[in-house]
Formats: C-alpha cells, structure tokens, sequence
C-alpha cells in the first residue's frame, strides 16, 4: 500500500472516530448499570416489626430504590427520610385501625390496635426503630455505592 492511501486511510478513520465519539459517549451513559442487591431494612427495624411481614416489605421496597446507579447528595440522609416516610405510612394506618376498633367497640380490638400504633411510634422514633447507631449497615452499604461510583 502507497503512503498516500495509508494517509487518506487515517484521514477517513480520524474523521469517523470524531463522529462516533459523542454517540459511544451517549451509549455509555444510557446503557443500564447493572443493579446492586438493594440494602436491607436495618436489623433493628426488622426486629420491632417481625410480627407486621408486611410492613418489613413495604420497608424493603423504598430500600430497593437505592440499588440502582442514580447519583444521590446525601444518600444517607434521604434513605433516612425515606423510611421515615414509610413508617409514618404505618403509624396513620395504625391509627386507622384504632378508630375502626373504636368504632366496634370490642375491647379486644382495641386494645390490639393501640399496641400497633405504640410499636409503629417507637420504630419512628429517634430512640427507638430509627436510631441513627443502629443504622450501620444501611451507613456501610451506601458508603460502597458512592465508592463505585
């Protein structure tokens, strides 16, 4: 091959890199990142609501949005919140519960409903479900994600 067509080769292949670059740029970042397992709702949480399976899903399920690749300022913070969120859900259902007891009259009921609505306030609580010591391993798991990152 003459040293003309090699320089008209390189000439053409400069030309379609520099045409192709923004596209695989583009790819790049559309192109999914693979999902981490999500982090798991924090052991004390689970402990307080063993008997509510339900409740611990439905925790799970605003975990599960920290598993993927979205970039987050505080991301600690807003898992934070969103379990808060969630658990505030419980205690309005709870107290739900209670006026439909209430509403019955059957002691029972009742006494069942204000229980629930005693343990959704204590996993809300500060002190209690939602101390910030207690929350290691979401602290652990999110620190990894920014890593990666």
């Amino acid at each position: 091959m003459s040293s003309p067509d090699r320089a008209w080769d390189y000439v053409v292949f400069s030309c379609v890199e520099r045409l192709f670059r923004p596209v695989r740029r583009l790819l790049a970042i559309a192109s999914p990142k693979p999902r981490r397992a999500p982090p798991a709702v924090p052991p004390k949480l689970r402990e307080l609501l063993k008997d509510y399976p339900e409740h611990i899903e439905r925790l799970q399920e605003v975990l599960n949005d920290f598993a993927g690749p979205r970039t987050r300022s505080q991301p600690f913070d807003e898992a934070i919140w969103a379990l808060q969120s969630r658990l505030s859900s419980f205690i309005q259902e709870a107290a739900e519960e209670l006026e439909a007891a209430e509403a019955t009259g059957d002691a029972a009921e009742i006494e069942k409903a204000n229980a629930k609505i005693e343990l959704m306030l204590w996993a809300h609580s500060c002190n209690g479900g939602m101390r910030v010591s207690l929350m290691d391993d979401l602290w652990n798991y999110l620190e990894k994600s920014a890593e990666v990152q």
